[in-house]
């Protein structure tokens, strides 16, 4: 598979201390550290209060634009605190970069959660995920946020990679039953996934989801993926970071989940998992390693519990 998460920029703290003083001439520089990486961005926190996130790879370019002009937009319409963009500009070869003031809590990919800390998110969840899904489509919004143009939930093309990538994932040591991805892959192959059209994060997922005291939803991050879509990848986060007994929780407070969303949920789950699972052993992510395990787990067992 290949390493799409690779830098095409080489920053550090004195590079971004020197690019900052130029490009941000009205920020006084105090401190500037480094903060992580993720799949197109590396992030350093400045002043200790304010993320800077800087586009790795040129073909994150117009996602990281895209989460630059749609933050704005969607903010106020939101019931979870998202980032309230302060700075943003270019760098090197127009990369895009922005800032923002740092928000309270944890990511929860970092904290290795319980069941019962998770169960305590599944409501707020999905209160936060029916709200963005049922935000109209105004024609302001179609001129920001573009449907989906790289196949988020192309079930053919899809398919592929899942089988490919539990190869992979195998070989690595993070084992799933091919047999309910082939159960799961026959039994969505004729869904139509243009039947429902909302306006979608995109990556929601456990790595852009802040928490405060362990249970408690403060945030959520990394808007790049952005666009109107199936809702069903947003719901992938309810039926793998959410164990069997939790997804009720979800289900219930999330009208319209429905099988068929669920299928796809469970599809677009799988998908994420491959790919971060080897993404987090390549960068050497304990936490992050041990997430995309509980998430392969609980996509079986949340597939036992509610379909087969």
């Amino acid at each position: 598979m290949k390493r799409q998460w690779e830098s095409e920029v080489a920053l550090n703290p004195q590079k971004v201390r020197r690019l900052l003083q130029t490009a941000v001439p009205a920020l006084t520089i105090q401190s500037v550290q480094t903060l992580g990486s993720g799949w197109d961005n590396e992030l350093f926190l400045v002043n200790g209060r304010l993320v800077f996130r800087f586009c790795k790879r040129s073909f994150a370019v117009p996602f990281i634009q895209l989460e630059i002009r749609a933050l704005p937009l969607l903010a106020p319409l939101l019931p979870v605190p998202v980032p309230h963009i302060l700075y943003n500009g270019t760098f090197g070869n127009n990369f895009p970069f922005f800032a923002y003031e740092m928000l309270p809590g944890k990511m929860a990919a970092n904290l290795y959660m319980t069941d019962a800390e998770r169960a305590a998110l599944a409501q707020p969840m999905a209160q936060f995920a029916h709200r963005l899904h049922t935000i109209p489509v105004t024609p302001e919004i179609q001129a920001v946020i573009p449907n989906d143009q790289i196949g988020r939930m192309d079930i053919a093309k899809r398919t592929r990679i899942i089988r490919e990538s539990l190869y992979v994932t195998g070989s690595l040591g993070i084992d799933f039953d091919p047999a309910i991805a082939e159960a799961l892959f026959a039994a969505i192959s004729q869904a139509d996934v243009n039947a429902r059209r909302t306006i979608v994060h995109g990556d929601l997922y456990s790595r852009n989801i802040l928490v405060q005291h362990r249970q408690q939803l403060c945030g959520i991050i990394d808007w790049s993926d952005v666009h109107l879509g199936n809702p069903a990848k947003d719901l992938a986060f309810a039926v793998s970071f959410l164990p069997p007994a939790a997804f009720p929780r979800f289900r219930d407070a999330y009208p319209g989940f429905d099988d068929t969303l669920l299928r796809l949920a469970l599809f677009a789950a799988l998908y994420l998992t491959c790919y971060l699972s080897v993404f987090a052993l390549d960068i050497q992510d304990a936490p992050l390693v041990a997430e995309c395990k509980t998430s392969f787990n609980n996509i079986a067992a949340n597939y036992h519990t509610y379909l087969s």
